[in-house]
């Protein structure tokens, strides 16, 4: 449901409502002046910047291009139980204001370590380096012993966060809320690398063995307890640990790095534990991307998208007008509907270009010239990205693809 909030039409608009105001009542909002995000004034103007700074409280005023008559709506549709303050800047996408606790954007000066995670139960989350947040909830969530963010973070059905710390003996640790505990080591001392939960809520890992040069994928059973379902020697020359993709029941893809190119293996059967071998396509393909249609999309080291249609793989390449992709580590997702979201890369002026949607047949961008920190998919098809312009607050936005 979306709630159509009255924005004042003047040079610059300051957003004077209050939380209360905001989560409650959700009534009639008055702007004047100027819009305070993540600590810096942004003055929204149509065409060129006017020359009369919104406010003096800032050392550096930065100018948007963005209109200054954005719809400004209470949207309660995207998060289940959150009423979010949004603009929609874009057909279907919608810059997140303030989610009814504060304004989620950050500094110019942040860092692209803040990531944004889609939970499997609906709920929407922002980590730091230094604390997490769920989007709608006051409560800010701090790492276990200080520790950060580096790892994979999975969100469970349950709400349950999963995640891989690499700063210690390479547990999988879980956090109910209150606190961070062990949940499982890995089999034979090795470490957790990477984390994938598919479509039904079970949660696969792959771990490694340095003493033994070994990798393993297998998941937690009913029971809490780890059912390796397949293990592979580690090729010389590299040890960057298993690339996992699940989406189905037991629809499990891995890649296994070399120096050059890869073993890519589907699972066929998890109680059997048999696997079957996929032919390397052209470009050596760094991750996999599966769908629910047992479809595969990846990346290439020449950051060209490789698509697999059940068959064959094929590499779009320049002549079917297919850009760049941009190289973040985990910033691609396939999307529900078979498509895949990724950020873009722009060759002749070597910035970022924002993201696109690609099915295989039509290209999609949006978010032209932003840079993507984070991007992720939730279970409805909504994307949601930790994103900014060059010297901007790094923002939250979310895409609903049938209105983009």
């Amino acid at each position: 449901m979306k709630r159509t909030l009255p924005i004042a039409t003047g040079v610059c608009a300051l957003l004077v409502t209050t939380l209360s105001a905001f989560t409650m009542a959700q009534d009639a909002v008055d702007y004047s002046g100027c819009i305070t995000r993540g600590h810096q004034v942004v003055k929204i103007a149509e065409g060129d910047a006017p020359s009369d700074p919104c406010s003096t409280r800032e050392s550096v005023v930065h100018w948007s291009t963005r209109p200054s008559a954005a719809e400004t709506v209470v949207d309660t549709d995207l998060i289940p139980g959150v009423s979010l303050l949004t603009e929609e800047i874009e057909p279907g996408v919608l810059l997140v204001v303030s989610d009814g606790v504060e304004d989620p954007a950050l500094p110019s000066g942040a860092g692209f370590g803040n990531r944004i995670v889609a939970g499997h139960d609906g709920s929407v989350w922002t980590f730091s380096p230094w604390d997490f947040r769920r989007l709608g909830d006051e409560t800010r969530h701090e790492w276990v012993e200080g520790t950060g963010l580096r790892g994979d973070i999975e969100v469970g059905l349950g709400g349950t966060i999963w995640w891989t710390s690499q700063h210690g003996p390479g547990h999988l640790l879980a956090y109910d809320g209150e606190e961070w505990t062990v949940s499982k080591r890995a089999p034979e001392h090795g470490k957790v690398r990477e984390l994938e939960m598919d479509d039904t809520g079970t949660l696969w890992a792959g771990w490694k063995n340095n003493a033994t040069r070994v990798t393993s994928v297998g998941y937690l059973d009913d029971s809490g307890s780890w059912r390796r379902v397949g293990a592979w020697p580690q090729p010389d020359g590299v040890f960057r640990g298993p690339r996992l993709s699940a989406t189905g029941d037991g629809e499990v893809w891995l890649l296994i790095e070399h120096p050059i190119g890869g073993d890519i293996w589907h699972l066929v059967d998890a109680d059997s534990k048999e696997w079957e071998p996929l032919q390397q396509p052209k470009g050596d393909i760094v991750r996999l991307h599966a769908t629910p249609a047992g479809t595969v999309w990846a990346r290439n080291r020449e950051r060209r998208i490789v698509h697999f249609d059940g068959d064959d793989w094929f590499v779009f390449g320049k002549s079917h007008g297919v850009p760049l992709i941009d190289a973040g580590w985990k910033n691609r997702h396939a999307a529900p509907d078979g498509s895949f979201w990724l950020p873009v890369f722009d060759p002749d002026t070597g910035r970022c270009d924002g993201v696109a949607n690609f099915d295989g047949t039509d290209w999609s961008g949006y978010l032209r010239g932003y840079c993507i920190s984070s991007l992720d998919v939730s279970p409805d098809g909504t994307v949601w990205l930790r994103a900014r312009e060059p010297d901007f607050p790094l923002e939250t936005f979310a895409i609903r693809p049938t209105e983009a």
